[in-house]
């Protein structure tokens, strides 16, 4: 396990790629989510709070992901992920193609679809998309 300072810290601390590799594959890499793998790449690269920050997740999420603890959807996280750091995209009936990240931020806006034009239009649009992932 790779381990040294924290950046400014003083602390001695574990990589975030090595928690992952130890818990999500059992000290295998080959066996972990490629976009687990990423996340923890990310956070070794910037920070966690940055990652968050990017992600629009709490930094305690991103610590709970990391250290395979996290009760929520894991499937709608992987595919954040897969979109703000991987730059998966999808094809969206109305804005053509999109990030990933991008389409589930626009499915979990409940504005009126009066709002504007373009939300009224993915506001009638996301329900039949294939790309949906949630009840209207």
């Amino acid at each position: 396990m790779k381990r040294g300072f924290a950046k400014g810290s003083g602390r001695n601390v574990v990589s975030a790629t090595a928690t992952v590799v130890d818990t999500w594959g059992g000290g295998d890499a080959q066996r972990v989510p490629d976009w687990m793998l990423v996340l923890a790449e990310a956070c070794d690269a910037l920070t966690r709070a940055k990652v968050a920050q990017r992600l629009s997740y709490s930094p305690s999420v991103i610590s709970q992901l990391l250290n395979g603890s996290y009760k929520g959807d894991l499937e709608r996280a992987a595919d954040v992920i897969r979109g703000a750091l991987m730059a998966a995209t999808v094809q969206c009936p109305i804005c053509d193609e999109i990030p990933r990240d991008v389409c589930l931020d626009h499915q979990k806006k409940s504005v009126p679809p009066f709002a504007s034009s373009m939300r009224a239009r993915l506001y009638r649009a996301c329900p039949t998309c294939p790309n949906f992932r949630g009840s209207k």
